[in-house]
C-alpha cells in the first residue's frame, strides 16, 4: 500500500467537484489492469481484458445515469431489469480511465472520460507526458469529445544529499523488480496483443539503473527540484498529482515526513496548495 496525497494545479473545470475539497462527493477512476494474477481468483479470461474493461466501463455509466430499470446482453454481460441505486448526484459522474496504453487513452476519449497517466509508463511508451496529452486531445477531437482533465501519478522520494539520492532510487527499483516486473508471469510470446505495452516496459525495467530514474519517471531531490518538474507536468497540461510516497519499504516515519515536507514547500507553490495553507 502506497501513501499518497494529491496536489491539484487548478480549480475543476465545467463544475465538476471532487473528493479532494469540501462539498465535493465521489469522482469514479478505473483501469483495466496489467497483473494477470489479479483476473485468476475470479475465473476472468486476462486475453479479453481489454474487450471486458471497456464493455463493463460503458454499461456501468449507462447504469448510472439511467432513470429505470435496463437490460443488457452483451458479450461479456447479460441480465435482465437491473438498476443502481442510490444514483449519483453529479451527471455525469465525473470519471476517469487509468492508462499505460493507446487503446485505454483511445477508450477514455471516446467516452468523455478524463485520464489518469503514470510518467514512468508515459515515458517508457510514448515519450513522456506531453505526448501522452497531445494523444488523449488528438483522440478526444476524433471522437467529438471535450477533453477531461488529466492527472498523473508520481513515485515520490525528497533527498537532499548524494547518498540520500542514491537510497531513494535504490528504494524505486527495488520496487519495479518486486511488484512491476513480477506481473509478467508466462510466456512473453504467448501475452494477448493488448498487453503488449506491459511486456515491452517490463523487458526495459529489467535493464533499469539508478540513473535512469529521470524526471520522466520519479518525484526525486529537493524541495526547489520536485517543485521544478512539477511545473512542467503543470505546463503539459496536467491538472492534479496523485504522489506515491511509500515506495520500496520506505521507513513509516520517513514516509509521514516526507508528505508534511511536500505540502509545506512544494504545495504552496501552486494555486491549491496556497489556498489549503492559507485555510
Amino acid at each position: 500500500m502506497c501513501c499518497r496525497c494529491i496536489i491539484r494545479f487548478a480549480p475543476p473545470s465545467n463544475g465538476q467537484r471532487s473528493i479532494c475539497f469540501p462539498g465535493g462527493r465521489v469522482d469514479f477512476a478505473c483501469g483495466r489492469g496489467y497483473d494477470k494474477r489479479e483476473y485468476l481468483p475470479f475465473h476472468v479470461s486476462f486475453e479479453d481484458n481489454q474487450g471486458i474493461f471497456e464493455e463493463g466501463l460503458e454499461l456501468v455509466r449507462e447504469l448510472w445515469q439511467a432513470e429505470g430499470r435496463i437490460s443488457h446482453h452483451g458479450k461479456y454481460y447479460s441480465f435482465d431489469d437491473v438498476r443502481i441505486t442510490p444514483k449519483p448526484i453529479q451527471r455525469p459522474l465525473p470519471t476517469y480511465v487509468g492508462s499505460f496504453s493507446k487503446p485505454s487513452i483511445e477508450l477514455a476519449a471516446r467516452l468523455g472520460c478524463g485520464l489518469i497517466v503514470a510518467p514512468f509508463a508515459a515515458a517508457m511508451t510514448f515519450g513522456g507526458l506531453k505526448q501522452v496529452a497531445d494523444l488523449y486531445h488528438e483522440a478526444c477531437a476524433k471522437y467529438g469529445k471535450t477533453p477531461g482533465r488529466l492527472m498523473c501519478s508520481y513515485f515520490t522520494h525528497f533527498a537532499d544529499t548524494k547518498a540520500a539520492e542514491d537510497a531513494a532510487r535504490a528504494r524505486q527499483i527495488r520496487y519495479y523488480k518486486e511488484c512491476v516486473i513480477p506481473a509478467l508471469p508466462g510466456d512473453p510470446k504467448t501475452a494477448p496483443p493488448s498487453y503488449r505495452y506491459f511486456v515491452d516496459m517490463v523487458e526495459r525495467l529489467h535493464k533499469v539503473k539508478p540513473e535512469d530514474l529521470t524526471e520522466n519517471s520519479v518525484l526525486l531531490g529537493s524541495s526547489a527540484r520536485i517543485t521544478e518538474t512539477l511545473k512542467k507536468v503543470e505546463a503539459a497540461g496536467f491538472a492534479e498529482v496523485i504522489l506515491y510516497v511509500n515506495v520500496g519499504l520506505k521507513p513509516h516515519n520517513q514516509v509521514k515526513d516526507e508528505m508534511a515536507r511536500f505540502m509545506a514547500e512544494v504545495a504552496p507553490s501552486f494555486a491549491d496548495g496556497r489556498n489549503i495553507a492559507a485555510a
